[in-house]
């Protein structure tokens, strides 16, 4: 079997993890080989080709989940001797260095953060002496977010080991590749993050108000 055969291989296995939610070999062997009598043929039928395009989406979400997971796993090594707890916490931390005087709203809702979760996580770097928090000047319900310079020596050192973390995590993808990539993701983050903005998810109501 040649690498491009074991590579079409990987990806109907992983169809077939997303689609009967197991990994069992033997279920998937069973599988492989009944799979072409199971599906219809799908050049003259709109409903199965909904079905699979499901299929695919789920995949897709699935693959997506997957790299998160792996980049989490990642991540911890990479941050285990620093101040910070989590991953999640430097990208709070990154924001504050690169939007001076942040609210917490702006924090929270452009680092995709919930209320509450980013409430503990605020209160953490300001425990460890990572950011520091003033009142607005006009409106002083608000509170603005300041990083100290503890912090910004932090935020560079994970900037500097992310680098080489970088390079690890997308293995062996060419310029063109990456290219792509990338304009695929900028599209889903626009799209979401509009729908974010908007408050289909509404994470913000008393926001200033918590810490």
């Amino acid at each position: 079997m040649n690498s491009e055969q074991i590579y079409e291989l990987l990806k109907v296995y992983e169809e077939f993890v997303s689609v009967k939610q197991t990994s069992d070999l033997n279920e998937f062997a069973d599988w492989l080989k009944y799979r072409q009598f199971d599906q219809p043929d799908t050049s003259s039928n709109s409903a199965t080709n909904d079905t699979k395009s499901i299929e695919q989406n789920n995949l897709i979400l699935y693959l997506m989940n997957r790299f998160n997971r792996y980049f989490k796993q990642y991540c911890k090594n990479l941050i285990q001797d620093l101040n910070i707890n989590s991953i999640d916490e430097f990208w709070l931390l990154n924001y504050v260095f690169l939007n001076k005087l942040a609210s917490k709203t702006d924090i929270y809702q452009n680092t995709i953060t919930d209320l509450p979760v980013g409430t503990k996580m605020l209160k953490r770097l300001i425990e460890v002496s990572l950011i520091t928090e003033q009142p607005d000047p006009k409106d002083r319900r608000i509170r603005r977010i300041l990083i100290t310079k503890k912090g910004i020596k932090e935020r560079n050192t994970v900037i500097e080991r992310m680098n080489d973390l970088s390079k690890f995590s997308l293995g062996s993808l060419d310029e063109s590749q990456k290219e792509e990539l990338l304009k695929t993701l900028k599209y889903l983050d626009v799209y979401h993050f509009n729908l974010f903005r908007n408050n289909m998810f509404d994470i913000t109501v008393g926001v200033e108000e918590s810490i």
